[in-house]
């Protein structure tokens, strides 16, 4: 059972990052679920990025994902899901699951193939990544009014 978070000094922030890998089956989206279900009592802000997974049934996660996510918008947080598929964020608006999506090709080209410590080459014969990235682009917590508000509150 998670315990509720107590009041964080003024300017605490929490972000925890989950990266499952390979196929989201019926399990593995359980556990995913799970996860985020004792991550919503003591983050500010969690990030799903599916860029490394198949999901089997967007259809099952997404009705999964929705009692996790009413826990963020709830308490005024944000779970960001990175690399939704078209299918799966589809069912998560049907399904009206609270959470904010980001396509998998919307992340600055760093970001999204970079190994840890280097910044590969634009592939040859492109032009270089432009320095400047749209701030909801650059910032995925502009997507997330509620997160906002309560980081200003503080």
């Amino acid at each position: 059972m998670a315990v509720p978070m107590p009041d964080v000094a003024e300017g605490g922030w929490l972000t925890a990052i989950l990266r499952p890998a390979g196929a989201l089956d019926g399990p593995a989206a359980y556990r995913l679920c799970e996860s985020l279900g004792h991550l919503a009592a003591c983050s500010d802000m969690v990030i799903v990025n599916l860029t490394a997974t198949s999901v089997s049934c967007p259809r099952d996660l997404a009705r999964r994902l929705l009692a996790p996510a009413r826990r963020f918008d709830q308490t005024g947080r944000c779970l960001l899901v990175i690399g939704a598929s078209a299918e799966l964020a589809a069912e998560l608006e049907r399904n009206a699951v609270p959470v904010v999506t980001l396509a998998a090709d919307a992340l600055p080209f760093q970001v999204r193939s970079a190994p840890s410590g280097s910044a590969p080459a634009p592939p040859s014969g492109s032009a270089p990544a432009s320095p400047s990235v749209p701030a909801a682009r650059a910032n995925p917590l502009s997507a997330c009014p509620a997160a906002i508000a309560r980081t200003r509150r503080r």
